[in-house]
């Protein structure tokens, strides 16, 4: 799992979510998300801002997304009324 989908699930968040948050698509971050598309550097930053991460522990020099080095990841659970 990369940093990235760790981060999203660690705080709760949705694909969708973050595509509102930071005014894209959610296409487009379900492609970063999984790899298929490398983002460019305006869109790092978004995301690195949205989540509150420092965008280097996100995306390599290249914008490569990073392997989580975690052994497992804590999910939070959505109460639904």
């Amino acid at each position: 799992m990369t940093r990235l989908k760790a981060a999203i699930l660690e705080q709760g968040l949705t694909q969708r979510e973050l595509a509102q948050m930071i005014n894209q698509s959610p296409s487009s971050i379900s492609q970063v998300i999984n790899g298929f598309m490398r983002p460019w550097p305006k869109l790092r930053r978004e995301i690195a801002e949205a989540l509150h991460i420092p965008e280097n522990e996100l995306f390599d020099e290249e914008g490569k997304l990073i392997e989580s080095d975690a052994e497992y990841i804590k999910i939070p659970l959505k109460k639904y009324a």
